[in-house]
């Protein structure tokens, strides 16, 4: 419940995001042919899912890798909560792991997919189209996995 009431405050408009990457330079998707950076999918998100407010993509570890929030504080408390989220969570099914959540405010929803090597998190306003925000945050997942396709 603490990882939902955060999640709340963390949807307030939709502001040119910040984008930011541990690695700017390094090649990790093929998309319509050409070779992008882990900032170019998040920017690709950005642009392709309006719904989509804020994003951020964490490592095996946890650690943020890369994010677009109005400001890196908003992407700190965004991966706190998809942490959280995702811990509250596993213990629901007994030797599943989650790989979707959605969990929604009056003020917003947030989303988390997370796969073998990342977890991608972001946040929407009120009544988002959820099977939308699901794909374009798969697919952003498969293109920094090296799998546009």
């Amino acid at each position: 419940t603490l990882a939902l009431d955060k999640a709340s405050s963390l949807a307030f408009g939709r502001v040119r995001p910040l984008a930011w990457c541990s690695r700017p330079r390094a090649r990790a998707a093929l998309l319509d042919g050409a070779l992008v950076d882990a900032g170019g999918a998040l920017a690709d998100l950005m642009e392709i899912s309006a719904q989509v407010e804020a994003v951020v993509v964490l490592d095996e570890n946890g650690e943020i890798a890369c994010f677009a929030a109005p400001e890196p504080e908003r992407a700190q408390k965004l991966a706190h909560a998809a942490r959280e989220a995702l811990a509250v969570a596993e213990p629901v099914r007994r030797g599943a792991s989650v790989t979707q959540l959605e969990a929604s405010t009056r003020a917003g929803t947030l989303f988390v997919v997370r796969n073998a090597s990342r977890t991608i998190a972001a946040t929407t306003g009120a009544a988002p189209i959820s099977g939308l925000v699901f794909h374009d945050l798969e697919t952003c997942l498969r293109s920094l996995d090296g799998d546009a396709g």
